[in-house]
């Protein structure tokens, strides 16, 4: 029997400690570890691997032809006129930069500049990487609101089928009148059959079921 009010990992801590002990070996006390100082972690891409294949398959397909630099250059600032179309008008509004991305393996986008390698340089490519700089969640709910809106506008997809999809994918969506062009929200407020995005008054996310389920 061990002894009374010693645990069976703490008798076997005691054993192991004496016999090092005896062996001229000291053990080293265990620090927790502590985040790094810096940069504050970076939220998880929790959606990524299932945009891009919900993408590959619902998206991607629908248009392949490459376009030039200066083509995708106009295709974004049409694309930012319209989401900002309440400040687009102002002498010191600009959209992205577009730059060449050859030597990149990716494309990135940001609010600030898009990056296009020449693979690339298709519409939905274009329109993905404009909805990254109208989002601040990487590949999350509102990165995914704001592409589908850019999809129905410039590529003339359907919403409904495109909410389908992404359903069937897990990919969660975000609904809320926030995430609409403000100069666009009162055509968004009125009455729409049940295909189309309903009005809510405070921001949701569309839950749908999680991967493991």
């Amino acid at each position: 029997m061990g002894q009374p009010g010693v645990t069976a990992d703490g008798l076997e801590g005691r054993v192991l400690g004496s016999v090092l002990r005896k062996l001229g070996i000291r053990r080293a006390a265990v620090r927790p570890s502590r985040p790094k100082a810096g940069k504050p972690a970076r939220p998880r891409d929790f959606q990524r691997g299932r945009v891009y294949r919900w993408e590959g398959e619902h998206v991607l397909p629908h248009d392949r032809e490459i376009l030039s630099l200066d083509a995708c250059a106009r295709l974004v600032e049409a694309a930012y006129r319209w989401a900002e179309a309440d400040r687009a008008a102002a002498a010191e509004w600009r959209p992205p930069g577009v730059h060449d991305g050859r030597g990149r393996r990716h494309a990135c986008g940001s609010r600030q500049a898009i990056k296009l390698p020449r693979w690339a340089r298709t519409r939905p490519v274009v329109l993905h990487e404009c909805a990254h700089g109208m989002a601040d969640d990487q590949h999350g709910p509102r990165f995914v609101a704001r592409y589908v809106e850019l999809l129905e506008r410039f590529l003339g997809l359907d919403r409904a089928m495109l909410h389908a999809s992404l359903a069937r994918h897990r990919v969660r969506i975000a609904i809320a009148d926030g995430l609409l062009p403000r100069a666009h929200r009162a055509a968004a407020n009125k009455p729409q059959s049940s295909s189309g995005m309903r009005r809510i008054d405070q921001p949701r996310l569309q839950r749908l079921p999680d991967e493991t389920s």
